[in-house]
């Protein structure tokens, strides 16, 4: 399996990202920070789903996990 970021960057989650998303059929990653309200209403009724750490370590053993199929499909899109 192979990993595509689409999109980085810095600073809060924002709307434009949910829909880079939904478009692409990715999810979103975040580290240490908490989503709006509102991008992640939006989230929720695009079927988006982010992802969000406060430990990068935790970040990185998930994403190692999607790879090797250990995490639940519903979790990850591809």
């Amino acid at each position: 399996m192979e990993i595509q970021i689409i999109h980085s960057g810095v600073g809060a989650i924002t709307e434009t990202d949910v829909n880079l998303a939904m478009a692409s059929g990715a999810i979103i990653i975040g580290f240490n920070f908490k989503t709006h309200a509102k991008t992640q209403a939006l989230a929720d009724q695009e079927h988006v789903q982010i992802r969000t750490y406060s430990i990068i370590y935790d970040m990185i053993d998930d994403v190692k996990k999607a790879m090797e199929g250990m995490l639940a499909r519903r979790l990850w899109r591809y």
